[in-house]
């Protein structure tokens, strides 16, 4: 794992991803539909993921968004630990990171402006 690449394995065969900006457009996409369980945005990122490194490679995602998510179905269900690793990757690409950010920025609660109101002196 280093600079947004990982590779795992999915139905059998090792699979590189990378998270760079097509796959950040991608998995906000996916995302903005909604649904946002442990199991879709790990469905998500990984699909983001092939599907950037498809493009960059020069080649067409030969595997559909169904064919990732029937192939991650046992490591969601056994909590393998690629799947940490390829959030930690995520994370850790530049894309990734950016994103997270501004994600983070707009999580953050706006505090509220304190008002004094102006006593009237009436009870």
């Amino acid at each position: 794992m280093n600079n947004g690449r990982i590779t795992i394995e999915l139905a059998g065969v090792r699979t590189p991803l990378t998270f760079g900006m097509l796959a950040v457009e991608e998995f906000g996409n996916r995302q903005a539909i909604g649904n946002t369980g442990w199991s879709k945005l790990i469905t998500d990122l990984v699909y983001s993921g092939y599907c950037n490194e498809e493009v960059v490679s020069g080649r067409n995602p030969a595997l559909t968004y169904r064919d990732i998510a029937e192939s991650l179905d046992q490591l969601i269900i056994d909590k393998d630990t690629i799947l940490s690793d390829v959030f930690a990757c995520f994370e850790n690409s530049k894309a990734g990171a950016e994103l997270l950010g501004v994600v983070k920025k707009k999580e953050e609660p706006v505090k509220p402006k304190r008002t004094l109101k102006k006593q009237t002196g009436t009870k």
